[in-house]
């Protein structure tokens, strides 16, 4: 029991890891790193049944604020990116100094 989750969590971490280098839109990326960070999650949160410590739930509440925080940060950048470039193309965002001057 107590190490089938740290499996699927290293399972789901280097799937997302796949996800983030193999795509080139900008949202996909951001949703791999977002399955990175919860990939991250279940293995610290597998830490209480291995160490039996109080600490790991308090990590996992700090890490799902920090999450919350990057894809609001994230998402806004997305879309000013998207409504200044009409795309999200990784790809075509290489001359992005110019256009945001």
């Amino acid at each position: 029991m107590k190490f089938e989750f740290m499996i699927f969590s290293f399972i789901l971490f280097f799937m997302s890891m796949v996800v983030f280098f193999k795509t080139t839109n900008i949202i996909i990326m951001l949703m791999g790193i977002e399955l990175m960070v919860n990939a991250l999650n279940i293995a610290i949160a597998n830490l209480v049944w291995i160490k039996y410590s109080f600490f790991p739930p308090v990590w996992v509440m700090i890490i799902f604020a920090i999450t919350a925080a990057e894809a609001a940060i994230g998402l806004a950048l997305i879309i000013v990116i998207a409504k200044r470039m009409k795309t999200l193309d990784v790809k075509k965002l290489s001359n992005i100094k110019e256009i945001f001057k």
